[in-house]
């Protein structure tokens, strides 16, 4: 997996998110699947949808190991990384799902490169230095380690081992508990590392070898190589010669930082300094220095004792050191991991022959020592290992000049190389990456962009130094102190340069990026710039500068590419300049002003002169230079100078120390809208007045002036004629100032108005007094009429404002009150009633929809670099441009140049600081100000008074919601709050909420805002409950809302009950269902005794009493007294009957109707031919069914009218009561006639439109069959049931009775022809082919639904409405018509029809001919199936199959059926549905035959459904034969046959001639008697060679005999292993480690020992008799399914076998044994008993929990089995093996042994302790 980059650095400090745990109790370690990159999950998604759209597919045998692809799972393509290829079928390994797959070429296909940038997202984890004392989890660590999924926590990488890339991760929080709980332990790094990977099976990893030959730094540091005249900047740590000068690499600097910080904290608390010293000279040890510090070092002594000195050298300084020998410790693996990037070097071209004075090092120590410096590394000189290097610096002057004799001039190409290292060198200080090393390593492009090429930043120009005045154009501005500029030669290389580059690049592919300094496409105008990378905030787009032109951009990922070397010889073209004097004033001023000044000389093609006045470096490290813009008449400082000073002077304005959430009365002054008035604060009155006071003196003491007007600060006459401080605005066309303590606007005349004079610096100095406000959650889009309303009735008023937030521009967002009432209240009311008088209120759970868009002024925070931004709603005031002095906790101006504004404090006046009220501003007002109190109002509620109330919630008798029935206050509270649900989420308003704090909370069910309460506070979610309805939500942190007081002032509409005198410990679950039942949803009569308070949600619980006859009812059967009204009524009722309210209109009338429903004669029911009133009944039926809500059963009675749904079709008809029966009605559908049961759930109340139209079917009875009962017979019946179906009749109405029974009125009709006398000569249908039953129908029984009737008889009796009545003659009724089922017949009628008697008809297959066919099923000869060739039939059996299995599972039918009876049955591996026939049944499944094919298969219960008549009485489309010329009884198959005559009749034509019929006693079907062609071989011949004849009686007798004496005298073969050979196999049945059976793994030869076991099954002969040691062939009950077995015990009424080919041990019945086959006994066994090697069952005894463990680490794996010996079991007449284990690499024999108690441990243990031999 090591493909993918971004393996996380060992020694890095991560945050994870734990995803799936794994406890591996074989080896006591802890497996983690984490998340790193939480922050970065939208990075993620956006690379999931990008690789959707793949390269291409896989085209034929692609891809091998190693390589990157997209994997297709569940429909969506992954990343993966191939693992092995085995032909068509693939391994791969999902690298965001941290798992492996298997795949076919199908499901692969290449993606782009860039997909596979992001590492993955899912790492995988072993919890680092913690095993298992035991080496196994107790049962509560398990748990608490299950319960880490989705929990945050810090952890360490330790080590990322490849190329399986697995991470050991320290995670102290989990390793503390854990050693805590006395579960486990901490080992050493090293030692649990070894051990991790002796668990993955990868070979130990060695000590990292050196790459340079360095003797004095020891053997086991890592010294990369560094590439001949390279530049590397570095920081020279020590000088003890010219020869011996040790360089750091600054690109490593933090990490040894790092490093070091990690190595105290490990020297402190001892975990990671090992306390054994190191023994030898040049062992890398960890040595505490002189100051105190752990480093790493190498031993440059022998340690003698540990009060010794001893010498050390430390390996990152490059110092030697004299420490105590305690204070040498040995090194922990993990600090090793980290290269040694500290070299020593020499000068080069300075010769070493001889020895430096102490002058002369002093001298270069004070040029080099701690100061950043370049270094070339011209080459390695390995006799030595040191490098020689020239040191340059950062004035590109070369060190080594000084002590050379000669100096040596710098090449241009090395100058170019140099100064891509030596700008900004400050820029890569803080870098911890990778340098260019000597190693094929392809790293990833990762977030720390300074840890790769240092920077090419700026040109080396000669002519940029301090005086300079050089030609340029300005190439980006972001503001005046931060602007790039070119100079006027750059343009024709950089031209070049540019072309190049888009030649270059336009057919480069991504590749990782390895450096800062790259190339990337500007999305502006898609062309490629060099560039570097500045700022990654772990998204897809990343911002670069273009360093050519200076300009910043974010650019997505994709389009940045490595840059090649030779675009690196040219400089970069622009430098970064800042403005000379820039004015300390108003950025947007003075950027707006500096922009004019350069578009203006760019227009007027005026020459722009840099003149470098000072060069500075900026927050960045980059060079600052720090200029003056001239031309040859103006400069750009003088202008903007020029310009601040002829600025308008503005008034500043203060926050007044105002905080969120505090309260101030305030007075209003003016109004523009709702969302901006201005006021006094009352707390300024004071100052208010004495600034109004000091103005009308210097009015009074002023004379009006001729000078003209300019903008700025003046002194105004307002309308109300007093004079107040102003700001003009404009000048022409009209005089408007605006009146700053006031906030309102005016146009005035030049005579109101006077300039400040000089003496009045005092008033100028007071900040604004009108205070900038918009009130809170009201939509942006407000009528004007509101606004009118609101300026009247606030203007001059004194109001107490609620400070809800406060916005970008200043602006407080309030909630205004007038006392108790709130002004934003009424708002909303009014944009609620102009919503309901528009006719955009909806019922329910209402929701607003408005013609103006309910755009809610919307408050959005975004936290970015501590501070907070608030989203601007609304476009800014005309006089924002004013105020310029804003407190900096919540003011920032809209920056235009991407500049940060300065600000600066406001000042305020002596007098200010008096009136203010005295407290301190925090910083964070949202977080630091204390959280008010808010709580709903208790619920209004009259004790003690019966009222109808709804139950909204109900969970049990002790905890359920009543509901005010009037619903008008909630229809208010429920509009209002969509309108408050709208807004965004004010900051930080989540993080606040705790348990009992109101809120508004999103429902997601619905999507609609109601008022909650929080009960709970989850992880990253909130439990609250909805007050006015009582059901309980979890919601998500950002679906939650304030609630401003006008919805805190609705009481709530719902309220917490509990039932008076009844406790609820009592009762099961099933009484809470039945309760809810009885009461849920409906309104019922409620009296409030008692109010206590629910401490668990914090809220009033009512103590109630209801009187309801319907819980009355239930709480009598539960005998629990009610504390209610006594209910004295009937509950049975009688009700009057809606339908047939006027029985005699019908009387002597004639009509043509259909027989719809006929039992008998006597009673049958009619339909009036009307198909459009039908088919618009069933409509209405099928709408009012489906959205009303179920019926409360106790309010219907016999006679009520209702709603049913019909099980056969799942459709709504009406019907009428007849009974009820527990949980179900028994009905009648007044459209059909029919009855059936329905669940109560499933009946619902009838609408009026229903209730209105008379029922389309009527009960008839025919003129005198009561006095002719006698003599309708059953065949009379039968011929009236077929004289009636699918015919029109005409009937005359003679009279009418009541139906006592189904309470509908009966008619007695009369036809038009003499009905008896007609059937008699009616010729009915043959039924003998089916069998009769024992039953014998009467007339009089025939109304009866359940009667035990003949198949013949029970389509006429029960049907109701068959599909032939109605499917011809009435093309428009309904689907509940023409069903092919048994129209509206109850699920417990159609079992009887269909369950309990064998009705399939017999195949159509007349003796002597010749049918084709085909084979469907083939077991041997003297049993197989046949099926027609011609499929037309099967084909429309199959496809009315499929309709019919659509119908609901009904239990009931299920429940009736057995053996022989015929039912649609789902097949699973094609998932289509047959007809088939039961075999035998159990709790859970069905063993069915399918009767069109032959196949047998197991089916769940629930997967079987009841046929139609039709389906019943067509042909079977196959038939059960047997071989013609062989007869059982006289002779036997030779084993072979079976093969033989199975691939002889597979997928051939075959033409079959039955020449007789017998019946299958197994199944009790026809078996023909057949004779076979199968192309020219005549099959009956051909088999006869594999036929073998008894010649007498004797013959037949003597072979049984000889079968059983072969079963019970011989013994199977002993199975193929061998002494000392090793096999692979599967543990079938494990009992403890001295008795298990293990089985080959390879399956083939099981598969044919178990298809002839199933053939042998069906037709070998029964013992009469077995013994202990027989052989035999067994049925297995679970499977049903015939095996090889031994007769291990025998009782006087069963055996108990063992199965030779698995082990395991089953008790069955003699009848449940055969005869075992010759050929069956010559098969070896597929698995033979094994025990442990190595463990004496006489001499100890094997713990409990280790045959426990023993199980569960051999249970599914492929062991590897070595026999060792082998010898007989005492009490089973088999062999036992004893075996070495290996499994998954561990040895199983060496683990086992902790478990393994000698005889002697044994007796010294408690006699209470148990073992697997006792078990």
């Amino acid at each position: 997996m090591c493909s993918v980059p971004g393996v996380p650095t060992p020694g890095s400090e991560v945050s994870v998110i734990v995803t799936r745990v794994n406890v591996n109790r074989s080896c006591g370690l802890v497996e983690l699947w984490v998340s790193m990159s939480n922050d970065i999950q939208h990075v993620y998604a956006q690379m999931q949808e990008e690789i959707q759209l793949p390269k291409r597919s896989f085209c034929g045998p692609e891809g091998k190991p190693g390589d990157l692809c997209l994997v297709n799972v569940d429909e969506k393509w992954h990343r993966a990384r191939i693992v092995s290829v085995h032909g068509e079928k693939y391994e791969v390994f999902l690298i965001d799902r941290a798992q492996p797959h298997g795949v076919t070429g199908e499901a692969l296909a290449w993606g782009k490169d860039e997909c596979f940038i992001l590492p993955p997202e899912i790492e995988s984890c072993v919890l680092a230095n913690v095993l298992s004392v035991e080496n196994d989890w107790p049962e509560r660590v398990a748990n608490f380690l299950r319960s880490l999924p989705g929990k945050e926590f810090e952890g360490l990488v330790q080590h990322a081992l490849m190329p399986d890339r697995t991470i050991l991760l320290d995670v102290p929080t989990i390793s503390k508990h854990l050693c805590k709980e006395g579960v486990a332990k901490k080992i050493p790094g090293s030692e649990f590392k070894n051990l991790v990977l002796k668990c993955l099976n990868l070979p130990e990893e060695d000590e990292p070898m050196r790459t340079s030959n360095q003797p004095e730094h020891g053997d086991h540091y890592l010294y990369p190589e560094l590439l001949a005249n390279t530049f590397e900047s570095i920081t020279v740590t020590e000088v003890t010669d010219q020869g011996k000068i040790f360089c750091e690499l600054v690109i490593f600097s933090n990490a040894i930082k790092i490093l070091t910080e990690k190595m105290n904290e490990a020297g402190k608390d001892k975990s990671g300094i090992d306390d054994l010293p190191p023994q030898s000279i040049g062992t890398p040890c960890a040595a505490k220095g002189v100051d105190g510090k752990w480093r790493r070092a190498v031993l440059k002594q022998q340690i003698a004792s540990n009060d010794a000195a001893v010498a050390v050298f430390f390996v990152d300084e490059g110092k030697h050191e004299l420490v105590q020998a305690a204070n040498v410790k040995h090194l922990e693996r993990r600090f090793l991991q980290m290269p040694v990037v500290t070299y020593r070097c020499c000068l080069d071209g300075v010769r070493r022959e001889k020895e430096w004075t102490k002058d002369e090092i002093d001298h270069l120590k004070s040029l080099t020592m701690n100061q950043n410096v370049v270094a070339r590394f011209e080459r390695h000189v390995l006799p030595e290992d040191i490098y020689s290097v020239s040191l340059y610096t950062t004035n590109a002057t070369c060190i080594n000049n000084f002590f050379m004799e000669k100096d040596v001039e710098m090449s241009e190409d090395a100058k170019q190389m140099f100064a891509h290292k030596l700008i900004l060198n400050g820029a890569t200080h803080e870098a911890s990456g990778p340098s260019i090393f000597h190693q094929n390593v392809e790293h990833p492009f990762t977030p720390n962009y300074g840890s790769h090429l240092s920077s090419l930043e700026m040109p080396l120009c000669d002519s940029l130094t301090v005086g300079a005045s050089v030609g340029v154009k300005i190439s980006s501005i972001d503001s005046p102190s931060k602007f790039w500029c070119q100079t006027s030669q750059c343009d024709t290389k950089l031209e070049v340069l540019m072309k190049d580059l888009q030649a270059h690049y336009a057919s480069v592919h991504p590749k990782p990026l390895v450096e800062s300094i790259c190339v990337a496409r500007n999305p502006d105008n898609n062309m490629w710039y060099r560039a570097k990378v500045i700022a990654n905030q772990e998204s897809p787009d990343v911002e670069v500068r273009f360093i050519d032109y200076g300009q910043t951009k974010k650019v997505p990922l994709r389009e940045l590419r490595p840059i090649d070397p030779a675009f690196l010889r040219l400089d970069a073209q622009a430098f970064q300049c800042s403005l000379f004097n820039l004015p300390a004033t108003d950025v947007n001023y003075t950027s707006k002003e500096f922009h004019k000044f350069v578009d203006s000389c760019t227009a007027q093609n005026a020459g722009l002169k840099c003149v470098i006045k000072s060069v500075e470096s900026d927050e960045e490290g980059l060079l600052l230079n720090v200029v003056d813009l001239q031309t040859q008449s103006e400069s750009a400082s003088q202008v903007l100078a020029e310009k601040v000073a002829t600025r308008p002077k503005t008034y500043k304005r203060s926050s007044h120390n105002i905080v969120v959430d505090s309260r101030e009365k305030i007075s209003i002054s003016h109004t523009k809208t709702v969302h901006k008035f201005y006021g006094q604060l009352e707390t300024n009155l004071p100052l208010f007045q004495r600034v109004q006071s000091d103005i009308e003196k210097l009015v009074t003491d002023s004379v009006p002036s001729d000078c003209p007007i300019a903008k700025g600060m003046c002194i105004a006459r307002y309308s109300d004629s007093n004079w107040h401080r102003g700001q003009v605005l404009e000048i022409s066309p009209d005089l408007k100032v605006h009146f700053v303590d006031i906030g309102k606007t005016l146009a005035l005349n030049k005579s109101d108005i006077r300039p400040f004079p000089c003496e009045a610096n005092a008033v100028r100095a007071i900040p604004i007094l009108a205070v900038r406000m918009g009130l809170f959650n009201i939509p942006e889009e407000v009528p004007q009429e509101v606004n009118e309303w609101f300026a009247e009735n606030v203007v001059g008023h004194t109001f107490t404002m609620h400070v809800m937030e406060k916005r970008q521009n200043g602006r407080l967002m309030v909630e205004l009150y007038d006392g108790s009432k709130s002004l934003n209240a009424q708002v909303r009311e009014k944009l609620v009633n102009i919503g309901v008088e528009n006719g955009q209120r909806c019922n329910g759970k209402t929701t607003l929809v408005s013609n103006m868009e309910v755009d809610i002024c919307q408050s959005e925070v975004a936290q970015q670099n501590g501070s907070q931004k608030l989203a601007t709603s609304g476009g800014n005031d005309v006089e924002d441009w004013i105020l310029v002095d804003i407190q900096p906790q919540y003011a920032t101006v809209e920056k235009e140049s991407q500049e940060k504004i300065t600000e600066t404090n406001t000042e305020q006046t002596n007098a200010m600081e008096v009136d203010a009220r005295k407290k301190t501003l925090p910083t964070n007002p949202i977080l630091t100000t204390p959280k008010q109190v808010k709580m709903y109002k208790k619920p209004i509620v009259s004790f003690n008074k019966t009222q109808e109330l709804n139950l909204t919630s109900v969970t049990s008798p002790e905890y359920f919601w009543c509901q005010c029935s009037n619903t008008d206050d909630l229809d208010k509270v429920t509009v209002l709050a969509q309108i408050e649900g709208q807004v965004k989420q004010a900051p930080f308003f989540s993080t606040r909420l705790i348990s009992g704090d109101p809120c508004l909370a999103l429902d997601e069910s619905d999507n609609q805002w109601y008022r909650a309460q929080v009960i709970q506070l989850n992880y990253k979610t909130f439990t609250v409950v909805f007050i006015d309805y009582g059901n309980e939500e979890i919601v998500d942190f950002k679906d939650v809302r304030p609630l401003s007081d006008t919805l805190l002032e609705f009481a709530p509409q719902a309220f917490l009950c509990t039932l008076d005198d009844i406790d609820c410990t009592k009762y099961r679950s099933t009484f809470f269902d039945k309760f809810y039942n009885a009461v849920a949803d409906r309104p019922v009569k409620v009296k409030v005794l008692r109010m206590e308070q629910n401490s668990e949600v914090r809220l009033p619980q009512y103590t109630v009493q209801i009187d309801d006859v319907a819980l009355h009812k239930l709480l009598t059967k539960y005998k629990i007294s009610s504390g209610g009204d006594a209910l004295n009524e009937s509950l049975n009722k009688e009700i009057k009957p809606v339908w047939f309210s006027n029985p005699d209109a019908l009387v002597n009338q004639t009509v043509k109707v259909f027989a719809s429903s006929i039992s008998s004669p006597g009673y049958f029911w009619c339909q009036y031919n009307n198909d459009p009133e039908l088919d618009r009944i069933t409509n209405l039926a099928q709408k009012s069914g489906w959205a009303e809500d179920p019926l409360f059963p106790e309010t219907l009675a016999p006679g009520s009218p209702c709603l049913a749904l019909y099980s056969a079709d799942n459709e709504w008809c009406r019907a009428q009561v007849i009974s009820r029966k527990k949980d179900k009605f028994n009905v009648v559908f007044v459209d059909y006639g029919n009855e059936d049961d329905v669940r109560i759930f499933n009946v619902r109340p009838i609408p009026p439109s229903l209730k209105e139209i008379q029922p389309q079917a009527f009960l008839c009875y025919l003129e005198n069959f009561e006095e002719d009962a006698e003599k309708w017979t059953d065949r009379l019946c039968d011929a009236f049931f077929d004289l009636l179906l699918d015919k029109i009749i005409t009937l005359k109405i003679l009279a009418v009775e009541h139906n006592e029974e189904v309470k509908v009125p009966q008619y007695t009709v009369q036809f038009d022809f003499d009905v008896m006398d007609f059937c008699r000569r009616y010729n009915p249908p043959k039924w003998s082919h089916l069998p009769q039953t024992n039953t014998q129908i009467t007339p009089a029984q025939v109304p009866e639904v359940n009667e035990k009737s003949t198949p013949a008889q029970v389509p006429e009796v029960n049907a109701k409405s068959t599909p032939a009545q109605v499917n011809e003659v009435n093309e428009k009724s309904t689907p509940a018509q023409v069903s092919e089922v048994n129209a509206k017949s109850t699920p417990a009628q159609v079992p009887e029809v269909n369950a309990k008697t064998h009705m399939y008809n017999k195949p159509e297959l007349p003796m002597n001919k010749t049918v084709m066919a085909y084979a469907s099923s083939i077991s041997g000869p003297d049993y197989f199936w046949c099926q027609y060739r011609d499929t037309a039939k099967l084909d429309k059996i199959t496809k009315r199959a499929q309709n019919e299995g659509q119908l609901p599972y009904c239990r009931n039918f299920s429940d009736a059926l057995v053996p022989g009876s015929p039912c649609l049955a789902l097949f699973s591996d094609d998932k289509v549905w047959y007809r088939a026939q039961v075999i035998s049944k159990t709790p859970d499944k069905f063993s069915v035959l399918f009767i069109d094919y032959g196949n047998e298969a197991d089916i769940k219960v629930t997967k079987v459904r009841p046929l139609s008549i039709k389906l019943q009485q067509a042909v079977p489309q196959g038939f059960l034969c047997f071989l013609d010329g062989f007869d059982l009884t006289k002779g036997a198959w030779d084993d072979e046959v079976y093969d033989i005559f199975y691939s002889l009749l597979e997928d051939n034509d075959l033409k079959v001639t039955p020449t007789s019929v017998v019946e299958n006693q197994e199944h009790k079907l026809p078996q023909f008697v057949v004779q076979i062609d199968c192309g020219d071989t005549a099959v009956n011949e051909a088999m006869q060679k594999y036929w073998m004849p008894f010649d007498n009686i004797e013959d037949l007798s003597s072979t049984l005999a000889q079968n059983m004496n072969l079963s019970k005298q011989k013994a199977f073969k002993t199975p193929n292993v061998s002494l000392n050979g090793t096999e692979e196999v599967y543990a079938t049945c494990i009992v403890d480690p001295s008795y298990f059976w293990c089985q080959f793994a390879n399956s083939d030869e099981l598969d044919k020992i178990e298809k002839f076991a199933q053939s042998a099954g069906r037709f070998q002969p029964r013992p009469e008799t077995l013994e202990k040691g027989d052989l035999c062939l067994a049925l297995f009950s679970e499977d049903n399914m015939w095996y090889r077995a031994l007769v291990s015990k025998k009782t006087a009424e069963t055996l108990t076998v063992v199965f030779i080919d698995y082990g395991n041990e089953t008790e069955v019945a003699i009848k449940d044994t055969r005869f075992l086959p010759q050929n069956l006994l010559e098969k070896l066994p597929q698995g033979f008993l094994c025990k442990l090697h190595g463990f004496d069952q006489s001499k100890g005894t094997w713990e409990d929990k280790g045959c426990d463990d023993y199980f569960e680490l051999l249970v599914d794996k492929v062991l590897k089995v070595k026999i060792i010996a082998v010898e007989d079991h005492p009490v089973l007449a088999l062999p036992q093996y004893s075996v070495q284990i290996e499994c998954e690499g561990v040895d199983v024999n060496k683990l086992m042994e902790k478990y393994w108690r000698e005889a002697a441990d044994q007796e010294m243990e408690s006699n209470g302790s148990g073992s697997c031999q006792d078990l």
